[in-house]
C-alpha cells in the first residue's frame, strides 16, 4: 500500500462540521485503548486487536496526558467511540493521523468530524498526516479541509526529512 502526505497551513473559511445526528467528540480517557484497538482492526489497519494493543502500549501509552488532549473519539448517542483521530505532535511537527471509523458507521461524516475536532487541537503551523493512495474518500476529504497532497516520492522523502529528523527508516 503507497502513502500521499498532506500538508496544510490554513484552516479553510469554509469548513463545516459534518451533521452529528446525536454522535459527538470526546477526548481519551483511560481504557479508551480498547475502544482505539477495536476501531483501527476493524478498518484493517491491525490483523488483531491484540496487535492494536501492543502498538497503542508502545506508541501512546507513554504520553497518558498528551493523549488526554490529542487523541479524539467520535460517540454514538449511547457513548460508544466508532470513530478515532489524533492530533499528535513528532519531533516539533503536527501529525493527523490513525482516523478510522468503524465500517457500520462509515459515510455519516464521522470521520470529518473528528479531523475537524482534531485539526483544532493544534497550534498555528503545518500540519502532517499521511493516507493510502487507494482511499478515495479520504483523499477528498483532507482535500476539502484544506491539505494538498505531495505525490513525488523525492518531495514527499523532503517533507518526512524535515518533519521526522532522525527516522530514517522512512527514507531508505
Amino acid at each position: 500500500t503507497q502513502t500521499e502526505c498532506g500538508r496544510r497551513r490554513s484552516f479553510p473559511d469554509n469548513i463545516k462540521a459534518a451533521r452529528t445526528d446525536g454522535f459527538f467528540v470526546r477526548l481519551y480517557r483511560p481504557g479508551d485503548e480498547m475502544h482505539w484497538a477495536r476501531i483501527e482492526t476493524s478498518v484493517g489497519e491491525f490483523d488483531a486487536e491484540e496487535q492494536a494493543l501492543a502498538y497503542f502500549s508502545r506508541e501512546f501509552a507513554p504520553y497518558p496526558e498528551l493523549l488526554m488532549q490529542r487523541m479524539c473519539f467520535v460517540c454514538t448517542p449511547e457513548g460508544l467511540p466508532v470513530a478515532t483521530c489524533t492530533a499528535w505532535e513528532k519531533h516539533g511537527g503536527n501529525l493527523v493521523h490513525w482516523v478510522a471509523t468503524v465500517p457500520a458507521c462509515q459515510r455519516r461524516g464521522l470521520a470529518r468530524l473528528a479531523v475537524t475536532h482534531a485539526l483544532q487541537l493544534f497550534p498555528a503551523g503545518d500540519i502532517l498526516l499521511h493516507t493510502q493512495t487507494w482511499s478515495h474518500a479520504a483523499v477528498r476529504l483532507y482535500h476539502a479541509l484544506g491539505f494538498c497532497l505531495v505525490r513525488d516520492e523525492e518531495k514527499l522523502k523532503d517533507v518526512l526529512k524535515y518533519y521526522f529528523p532522525g527516522e530514517h527508516e522512512y527514507f531508505t
